[in-house]
């Protein structure tokens, strides 16, 4: 018969005390490992790809396009740093608060040096960069977290809040996640219906015709939805030709793609050929170049090489008497840019004796809808406007006029800044950024046309261009 064996209490309680202790170490090794690279990098002697990594790599491959891969390969080129940094999962990643710093302070160099928007914003907004700066880096001083980390959307929101929406994108600034860019150019924008984008109808049979275009996005890789909107506008104005007025309204329009939407819905409409003439204004020659080599809107360049970007003086020796209305102090703020004159011919016919004539589609009166709308809105409007094509009527419209776009990802979080390389002015010199004026101020345009119509005012109202 076995005796039975005394119990130590002790011993199992420290065997118990040793066990939770392992299982607190583990945990807390999981808790603080993604913000302790350096202790991963002694597990592992081969780093691997982070997700993120993983994912710009894969997208890299997918591109069929040399030029394509260079050009997005340099759209993503983080800035460059004194301690590289590997990007982040952007899903759940963590940023020190010391790397949180560094990444502010690169990103406000870079606008510093780079964004042709930062003196018109101050006079226009009333935004102080330097105001803002402070204020951001007193924000980042109050950040207290028991591991000395904050969660790469918490900066992420500190950027668009406290930085980005003062300035009210002017200049297409904006800071995004790098999870934004999750396929080939456009085709992260959602396709919107139809019904949702355009309104045509007839306000008064045989004379009144309406069309309202809030959206002016039509990808290039969505095909399809280029076609329906082609077809539906082109079809609309052979039912309207002999009407006597036609409404556009791009009200709550936002922007898009402006080649697109000039080609299938203005130039139908012009009775002559037109020369527009704006001029592009940038801080460096480096910027200058980047926008124009790699920005996104270059098709809106009528310059074919970068050596065609000038300094300032040269510019103002050879059109500084087209330059009136060009603000004294941007003279000290630019040192680069070139003068874009954008040539569009009226759609001709041919004539049954051969001769080749110009043939609007419409030949009644044209009247233009306009309120805060910005980016593309704003090009569409001024053109309107330079050509004498429209009564404009509503209000101001908003800014965001910039091009020559660029993306930099900040290296330690990997948040990807946007801005415009590019200032951009109307053929006198005066910022598009201000937005354009209406012909006739009005809250309730619609409302406002409709009574001019009725009671035949409109009849007094000769809004031409005389460039």
């Amino acid at each position: 018969m076995y005796e039975p064996v005394e119990r130590n209490p002790r011993k199992t309680v420290i065997i118990i005390l040793v066990i939770v202790l392992c299982i607190l170490l583990t945990f807390l090794v999981r808790l603080i490992g993604p913000a302790l690279p350096h202790l991963q990098s002694l597990r592992s002697p081969s780093p691997t790809p982070t997700p993120a990594e993983d994912w710009l790599n894969s997208f890299l491959r997918s591109v069929e396009s040399d030029d394509e891969r260079l050009r997005w390969t340099s759209l993503f080129e983080a800035i460059p740093s004194t301690t590289p940094s590997p990007l982040h999962n952007v899903s759940r990643t963590v940023v020190s608060i010391e790397n949180v710093r560094s990444d502010f302070e690169n990103m406000m160099a870079m606008l510093r040096n780079n964004f042709p928007y930062l003196h018109f914003a101050y006079r226009h907004l009333g935004v102080d960069i330097n105001v803002l700066e402070e204020q951001f880096l007193e924000s980042i001083d109050n950040i207290h977290t028991t591991t000395g980390n904050i969660h790469y959307t918490s900066f992420l929101r500190m950027i668009q809040d406290e930085l980005m929406r003062p300035l009210r994108s002017t200049g297409h600034v904006w800071a995004f996640p790098l999870s934004d860019f999750d396929g080939r150019p456009g085709h992260h924008e959602r396709l919107i219906p139809f019904d949702e984008r355009m309104r045509i109808e007839s306000i008064e049979l045989g004379k009144i015709a309406y069309m309202s275009v809030n959206s002016f996005t039509a990808s290039e890789a969505l095909e399809e939805q280029r076609q329906e909107i082609s077809y539906a506008i082109s079809n609309f104005y052979a039912s309207i030709a002999d009407y006597e007025h036609l409404i556009i309204d791009i009200r709550r329009n936002s922007g898009g793609h402006l080649n697109f939407f000039f080609d299938e819905m203005i130039l139908p409409l012009m009775s002559k050929d037109h020369t527009f003439i704006n001029f592009n204004f940038a801080i460096s020659l480096q910027t200058a170049t980047d926008g124009f080599t790699h920005g996104y809107g270059r098709a809106l360049f009528t310059i074919h090489h970068e050596s065609e970007i000038i300094p300032l003086d040269q510019l103002l020796e050879l059109y500084g008497h087209e330059l009136v209305h060009m603000h004294p102090n941007d003279k000290d703020v630019f040192n680069y840019g070139f003068r874009n004159a954008i040539e569009v011919a009226a759609p001709r016919i041919i004539c049954e004796n051969g001769y080749e004539i110009i043939k609007p589609a419409f030949s009644g009166k044209i009247w233009l809808l306009i309120d805060g709308g910005a980016s593309a809105t704003v090009h569409i409007a001024d053109r309107i406007q330079d050509m004498g094509l429209a009564t404009l009527v509503g209000n101001t419209t908003g800014g965001a006029t910039g091009v020559g776009r660029l993306f930099r990802r900040l290296p330690n979080s990997g948040i990807v800044i946007r801005y415009d390389a590019f200032h951009i002015t109307d053929r006198h010199g005066r910022s598009l950024e201000y937005g354009i004026d209406p012909h006739i101020f009005s809250d309730d345009p619609l409302a406002t046309v409709l009574q001019l119509i009725q009671s035949g005012e409109y009849r007094y109202l000769d809004f031409t261009s005389n460039p």
